[in-house]
């Protein structure tokens, strides 16, 4: 921010009665910053470091906390979840580099209730704490009479869903119209409540209607809870996301309990696991994911005595066909080749590209000659694909290793790149079995 930043502000409203500490290590940026939140909070504390933070607080006790999530003494989020676990109705936002995309993930996983992205704007910055102050200011004032609750809970933009002995008594404006609904009388008549619209908790289908309201709210770990709530409306058909948090009223049984919607951060997380997992060229799964659903199907083989079989493949002359044709074509010749072995293969079956023009097919149940065909079939589909730009089309020449008990995938996986080996110096295009290992025991 720059000193001659346009600071927007709040029509005239004074600045609420709330406490907020600011957490930032550069001293220019943290006094522009604290001279932004003067504009909407009364009491501002400054600290650069953790260990700074942590001392104010114990005579504070800050209702609204930001951190950058570079401190030079901790990570911003440890500082978070040690200032939580000691005013855990606190407020948190936290400043993360626009390209930490990761950091967006790991921070909403650790509870932060808004994420700015560095370098912080001031638009942005009043936006994200003046909604907390709001929060803040209607916590405290969420004792009052029922009506007055109600006027809060409607002026909040989370959404919020009031409840008593796991009935639903309010869901307030915002969520009523996410659903579909201008109020909650609206909603009321149309006997509907939020219980019918909430499809999963923490990724988990619903045991009864009333089942969320308990999961949130009984959780001894007080743990923050994720909520799907698919919509006839949303064309992708996953709906939206969101982390259920709660606040007990002092009469006995009755919760607030307040939903934000996370729906991007999750779309971003999935993305995130889609790059750790996933091969960018073929989309079929890498080598890493591969190494772990590979470990899980040798213990499930432990279990059942099947033993799996891996398969490992290689187009013939791949050098040559980019050399020839350009590596374009030769990109397109891997992702023809994935989706014609992927549309063949069974759902239990792992594909993965094993590294350059390498696959690796793992079949849980395949074994001896069942497991030869197979790959048989596959070499043949492959000779008989049709790829843009390649005019004879490629082969592929195959490596087939069954495991026996004792022997871990990796083991079998090098018995399966030796008889692809094999397969190669014995003309291309072919299938090999590997040789069984020697197994010794016995006299």
């Amino acid at each position: 921010m720059s000193e001659s930043a346009s600071f927007p502000h709040m029509d005239g409203e004074s600045p609420h009665d709330c406490i907020i500490l600011c957490v930032i290590p550069d001293h220019f940026q943290r006094e522009q910053i604290a001279r932004v939140l003067e504009r909407v909070a009364v009491n501002v504390i400054v600290a650069e470091n953790g260990t700074q933070a942590m001392g104010l607080c114990v005579a504070a006790a800050p209702d609204v906390l930001l951190t950058d999530i570079d401190l030079p003494d901790m990570d911003g989020l440890e500082l978070v979840g040690r200032l939580r676990d000691a005013l855990p109705a606190m407020d948190v936002i936290v400043a993360v580099g626009v390209d930490e995309a990761a950091e967006v993930v790991r921070a909403v996983d650790q509870g932060a209730d808004g994420v700015l992205l560095k370098p912080v704007l001031p638009e942005a910055l009043m936006r994200c704490v003046h909604r907390s102050v709001e929060l803040v200011t209607l916590r405290r004032h969420a004792h009052g009479a029922e009506v007055s609750v109600r006027t809060i809970l409607d002026a909040n933009p989370d959404f919020a869903v009031l409840v008593e002995d796991e009935r639903e008594l309010y869901v307030n404006e915002p969520m009523c119209r996410f659903l579909g609904y201008a109020d909650f009388a609206e909603l009321v008549a149309s006997g509907r409540f939020v219980s019918d619209f909430v499809a999963e908790v923490d990724g988990r289908a619903l045991e009864s209607r009333e089942s969320w309201i308990r999961q949130v709210v009984d959780d001894s770990l007080d743990r923050r809870h994720v909520l799907r709530i698919p919509l006839s409306h949303d064309p992708e058909g996953r709906g939206h996301s969101f982390v259920a948090t709660y606040r007990a009223f002092p009469v006995a049984g009755r919760f607030l309990i307040t939903l934000t919607d996370i729906t991007e951060f999750e779309a971003e997380r999935r993305s995130l696991h889609d790059q750790a997992s996933l091969d960018p060229l073929t989309g079929i799964s890498n080598r890493r994911r591969f190494g772990v659903l590979a470990q899980d199907a040798w213990r499930a083989a432990e279990k059942s005595g099947v033993m799996p079989t891996l398969i490992m493949f290689d187009i013939d002359h791949f050098k040559r066909v980019n050399d020839t044709y350009g590596h374009d074509v030769g990109d397109e010749v891997l992702r023809a080749l994935a989706s014609a072995v992927a549309e063949a293969v069974r759902s239990q079956d792992v594909l993965a590209r094993w590294g350059g023009e390498e696959f690796m097919l793992l079949v849980p149940d395949a074994v001896g000659e069942d497991a030869v065909s197979m790959a048989e079939r596959l070499r043949m589909r492959i000779e008989k694909l049709s790829i843009d730009g390649v005019p004879r089309g490629v082969t592929s020449s195959f490596g087939v290793a069954v495991a026996v008990p004792g022997e871990d995938w990796e083991a079998v996986a090098i018995r399966a790149d030796e008889a692809l080996y094999r397969a190669k110096q014995g003309g291309r295009n072919c299938v090999v079995a590997a040789q069984m290992p020697v197994v010794s025991g016995g006299k």
